[in-house]
């Protein structure tokens, strides 16, 4: 898909994801609001090899429509994330630990890249200058804990859906590691009392973040608690707020947003989490959204 992403911006008839990121940006800026770009890499960009073992991702991360992309955005002014060439630099260390970045037969992150992102963003937010004035810090702490998943592209192939006696599809499962967030209480001894599982504070929090499956998988599904939301809190020591849409974090998170506007209240920042073929393939595409006043 990396091939069609050259032509997001320039195609005729397709929206283009720059004009409706600036307009969001103009947006939260006439309300005060800093706005933070992360997009996450495919699979295919990292592990080119699973598809073309010649390909060397090294060789042509910075060739890539996504990275060119972020440049694109920094030169407008929009902060943007760069995972690529993290992701690419984790990559070398898969032998060590004996997994890799994505699931095996799943289009997501396992825990490493989550837990990475996390600690990328979380560096980038903790430079912003209201970051540390009047801030509630949150103690959390993490537990291993391993979940079962079956994946996403055999279920995208619809290959499970027929149903013919001589022909049964079955696709194996994956065992993936995670590490459950939870916020911490103690009593006056300093004893930890009660493990909480993390959840948003949608009342409390000054960051509010709009994402997609990226967002949701080991969050709000098994084991809950365990994806790079929890895991941005945990770096930020403090909760956030998030409207999460699985392929929708091009248009639908922000008419979702359009509509709970009071979100925004007291916000600071949001993040914008997004899979780099939402470029070129995001659910309704790239509409100009407008936010109501709040």
């Amino acid at each position: 898909y990396n091939t069609h992403l050259n032509k997001t911006i320039t195609e005729p008839g397709q929206d283009n994801p720059l004009d409706a990121i600036l307009d969001f940006k103009h947006q939260l800026d006439s309300i005060g609001i800093d706005l933070l770009v992360v997009i996450v890499p495919g699979k295919p960009s990292i592990y080119p090899d699973l598809i073309n073992p010649r390909l060397k991702p090294s060789h042509y991360i910075d060739k890539l429509p996504s990275v060119r992309f972020i440049d694109i955005l920094r030169k407008n002014d929009i902060n943007a994330i760069d995972l690529f060439h993290p992701f690419i630099a984790e990559r070398q260390n898969d032998s060590l630990y004996g997994d890799s970045l994505y699931l095996k037969t799943d289009t997501h992150w396992k825990n490493r890249a989550p837990r990475l992102a996390a600690s990328i963003v979380a560096d980038e937010i903790k430079k912003q200058s209201w970051f540390y004035k009047n801030k509630r810090v949150i103690e959390y702490g993490l537990d291993t804990i391993y979940v079962t998943r079956t994946g996403d592209i055999g279920q995208m192939t619809k290959l499970p859906d027929i149903k013919s006696p001589l022909l049964k599809v079955t696709f194996s499962s994956e065992q993936a590691k995670c590490y459950k967030v939870f916020k911490l209480e103690r009593d006056e001894s300093g004893a930890i009392v009660d493990k909480i599982p993390y959840k948003d504070d949608f009342k409390h929090s000054r960051i509010l973040l709009l994402g997609d499956s990226f967002s949701r998988i080991y969050q709000t599904d098994a084991p809950r608690s365990a994806g790079w939301i929890s895991h941005l809190a945990y770096e930020l020591k403090e909760p956030l707020a998030s409207i999460i849409s699985d392929g929708g974090a091009s248009t639908i998170v922000r008419q979702t947003l359009a509509k709970k506007a009071s979100l925004l209240k007291g916000k600071k920042l949001v993040v914008w989490e997004f899979i780099e073929r939402d470029l070129r393939f995001g659910s309704e595409g790239w509409k100009n959204i407008t936010l109501p006043v709040v």
